[in-house]
């Protein structure tokens, strides 16, 4: 079986956006990786699903109430 997985990371004002595919005899390949400022990502995102959009808000929002 084969699967992808959206990866974010946060780092010094810059979210990093990979897309790894993974499973079977494979080993894990990176598809993409693009880095965004954390001001233009929200736009970018919102334009690309809204689903996504609010679910990385929300972790976001986790982050800065630790």
């Amino acid at each position: 079986e084969c699967y992808e997985v959206l990866i974010w990371t946060l780092v010094h004002g810059y979210v990093i956006e990979q897309m790894i595919a993974a499973g079977g005899p494979l080993p894990p390949v990176l598809m993409y990786q693009t880095v965004y400022s954390i001001e233009d990502y929200p736009e970018m995102l919102l334009k690309k699903n809204r689903e996504r959009f609010l679910e990385v808000t929300n972790a976001l929002e986790s982050i800065k109430d630790i």
